[in-house]
């Protein structure tokens, strides 16, 4: 948190979304996209879930205000400082979504190819043997995801020891 605002860091509290809460009625934070600016680095911005947008001009309607400012209080996150917490995108928006579940499938494609079939705990370091290896897994996936369609049972194209058995 920024040390010159007129709150102790503590004051503002995050929900497991990592989006900021008002520290009156522990509502969430409402996000309102992202800016930058010339020689700057990206930043998520938060507004107060009682103000009011109309244009380009934001009112505060809060009944009992934390701040002295007219358009109520606005939170800053930085993405750069810590990508965990703050993944750039609003996690509550339909992209966040989107990218999430290819993220996943990813991940778990990765993780077949590591510990099914074998590649994480080979006995050699030579590249031609490595790039092998990945290409006789990859060729297995595939047999699998052949086989499993053929067999309309998607859910075994995820392990090769299941479409086996």
């Amino acid at each position: 948190m920024n040390p010159r605002n007129g709150l102790p860091a503590s004051d503002i509290g995050f929900n497991s979304l990592g989006t900021p809460i008002c520290p009156v009625d522990n509502t969430p934070f409402r996000s309102d996209g992202s800016c930058a600016g010339k020689n700057r680095s990206p930043r998520l911005k938060f507004v107060c879930p009682k103000a009011k947008r109309v244009g380009t001009i934001i009112t505060g309607t809060c009944e009992r205000p934390c701040t002295s400012s007219k358009c109520g209080r606005v939170i800053y996150t930085y993405p750069h400082k810590n990508l965990r917490l703050y993944p750039g995108v609003a996690r509550e928006s339909e992209e966040f979504a989107e990218i999430y579940n290819r993220r996943t499938a990813v991940e778990r494609s990765i993780n077949l190819l590591k510990d099914t079939l074998g590649v994480s705990n080979r006995k050699t370091s030579n590249v031609l043997t490595t790039k092998a290896d990945l290409f006789l897994a990859g060729i297995v996936q595939l047999v699998c995801v052949l086989l499993a369609d053929k067999l309309n049972d998607a859910r075994l194209a995820r392990s090769p020891r299941r479409l086996i058995a």
